[in-house]
């Protein structure tokens, strides 16, 4: 059955379903991005990770402007240096700021005084990143 136009009515149907479900992945998008308006491709890839069940991986990589290949290729390389150094340099990010508590120049004073070449500007995108702020010691 067609329309005025010559339009199917399951050509309708069939559109409707995949703007409902583009419309989906946005507000999900809009919902898991809120905190930033450039996201990182390391976000992007942990999106589509909460949500490659409920819409697979190519309808949200439209919706996200990212090509498949990309989360794909991002899902089978091995983490970069830089990664694995800020992992081990939250580690003991952490467990500085849980005995001793202050802020980023604390922390970073105390980091160089145990060895570790790291600059001030990286230990407060970490501790950003842990959600660590100010004077917060397990003292007193």
């Amino acid at each position: 059955m067609t329309n005025g136009s010559g339009v199917c009515l399951a050509e309708l149907i069939r559109e409707n379903r995949e703007l409902r479900r583009a419309n989906e992945i946005l507000q999900a998008a809009v919902a898991f991005f809120r905190k930033t308006f450039d996201p990182e491709r390391t976000h992007v890839v942990e999106f589509i990770d909460e949500y490659r069940i409920r819409f697979g991986v190519e309808p949200i990589c439209r919706q996200v402007a990212m090509a498949p290949s990309t989360y794909y290729a991002a899902k089978s390389r091995p983490p970069s240096a830089r990664k694995l150094r800020d992992e081990q340099l939250k580690a003991k990010i952490t467990a500085i700021h849980k005995e001793r508590g202050g802020g980023v120049r604390p922390v970073w004073q105390e980091l160089r005084r145990h060895g570790e070449t790291v600059g001030r500007d990286q230990v407060a995108r970490l501790m950003r990143e842990l959600g660590i702020s100010g004077r917060s010691s397990g003292r007193g």
